[in-house]
């Protein structure tokens, strides 16, 4: 008779971790060459505290709305969703679905696509100049953050970026995600996405749309930069606004926010086409200004080194907190960026912005040492103690954007 051992549950759970982490540092690495070019060091600096490093000379240059369909569409300018300022107390249900990285999801054979095109339309219609082979780097507020946290010795998740050298001294900053989205965990619900549809309602023209985009050109300590970041929220700016989100029921926003399709006049549409793919533009929504922007946060405690640089890298005024028990909403706390309190924040973390623009600097001197036909990524493995790795990529670039606009660069 043969005896059997039951492995313990706890053990097999274990094992099954293991394994998918393997399996998630391998898809990592798919594409790279086996041993890293390079390793970085994290920047040492002394800073005197008194020597800021400030972001100068913001302009808005763009925005979309992604539409929740099947043909990648955007809104262009598209607006955030208005702040409904409901009553306290209100129950949100936990999320079920979230986005990683939207752009990709949307429109994985290009992600960077929708950003140059809302760019092009909106500054072409404000009469903006840009000055492209100017800028130092492009990239959305997730990498600058990611960067940020490695800078600051946090641990952190493990990350990729990979570079793109366009023009001289061009660097496209280009996110790397294992999954664009994922369906929340049932047994650690999250209520960060139903805390923004159930407190917010689209803005006119913008009925069925998902994430909304703004892009801003601005200065980083000299660096001249174009980012791009998502916003959750605005306030209502007019009266018309005000009257239109007169508490909409938390289902008829579910239902808005599945719809196919926007509502609403559009002021015409077009196509852009790329690599055998198609990007549908519909002309809605409006400009808002900046001054109206809005953060919301759901946890239960805010981690202001998480936080702070989200409205700094942003330019993000305000901040709405909603305090919930598993769900029920018992109080918004509202904070401002020009408040004393997260003026000292800012204070503090000056250290931690000085070291990622020294890195920065690191990283597009690297990226113009070897040019244009060598590709380089960036991988951060934090789970496996390894230092943040400079790799050559075999495979093609990513990126994808058309002939017309890398020729913009030269």
């Amino acid at each position: 008779m043969t005896s059997t051992t039951a492995v313990p549950q706890a053990t097999r759970a274990g094992s099954r971790s293991k394994t998918k982490q393997i399996k998630k540092d391998k898809k990592r690495h798919n594409g790279l060459v086996a041993t890293p070019l390079k390793v970085l060091e994290r920047p040492v600096i002394g800073v005197d505290p008194d020597h800021r490093v400030s972001i100068e000379n913001m302009t808005y240059i763009g925005s979309y709305s992604w539409v929740d369909s099947v043909e990648p569409t955007i809104v262009v300018p598209g607006a955030p969703p208005i702040w409904r300022d409901r009553r306290t107390p209100y129950t949100i249900p936990p999320d079920r679905k979230t986005f990683t990285y939207e752009d990709a999801y949307r429109m994985p054979s290009s992600p960077n696509l929708a950003r140059m095109r809302a760019i092009d339309i909106m500054t072409e219609e404000k009469g903006i100049h840009i000055d492209w082979p100017s800028i130092d780097f492009i990239t959305d507020r997730n990498a600058l953050r990611k960067l940020l946290r490695w800078n600051n010795g946090a641990s952190g998740k493990d990350f990729r970026i990979d570079l793109e050298l366009v023009g001289e001294l061009t660097v496209f900053l280009n996110r790397w995600e294992d999954k664009t989205h994922h369906r929340a965990d049932p047994h650690h619900p999250g209520y960060g996405f139903s805390f923004e549809h159930a407190s917010t309602s689209p803005a006119r023209g913008c009925e069925g749309t998902t994430g909304h985009h703004r892009i801003s050109s601005y200065e980083f300590g000299g660096l001249r930069m174009i980012v791009s970041y998502e916003v959750d929220a605005c306030a209502a700016t007019t009266t018309a606004e005000t009257k239109a989100i007169a508490q909409p029921s938390t289902s008829a926003r579910a239902s808005s926010q599945r719809s196919s399709k926007p509502i609403g006049t559009s002021s015409g549409s077009s196509r852009a086409r790329t690599k055998g793919t198609t990007l549908s533009i519909i002309r809605a929504g409006h400009e808002v200004p900046q001054s109206s922007l809005i953060e919301l946060k759901s946890s239960s405690k805010i981690s202001w080194t998480e936080t702070y640089p989200q409205l700094y890298l942003g330019q993000i005024p305000h901040l709405y907190h909603g305090l919930h028990d598993h769900g029920r909403v018992r109080q918004i706390v509202k904070r401002e960026r020009s408040e004393e309190a997260l003026l000292r924040v800012d204070y503090e973390l000056q250290a931690n912005f000085h070291k990622l623009h020294d890195c920065l600097r690191t990283i597009q001197a690297l990226v113009i040492e070897h040019g244009r036909q060598v590709h380089l990524s960036l991988v951060y493995e934090a789970k496996r103690g390894r230092p943040l790795e400079v790799y050559q990529r075999t495979s093609p670039v990513t990126n994808f954007l058309p002939q017309e606009i890398l020729q913009r660069f030269e």
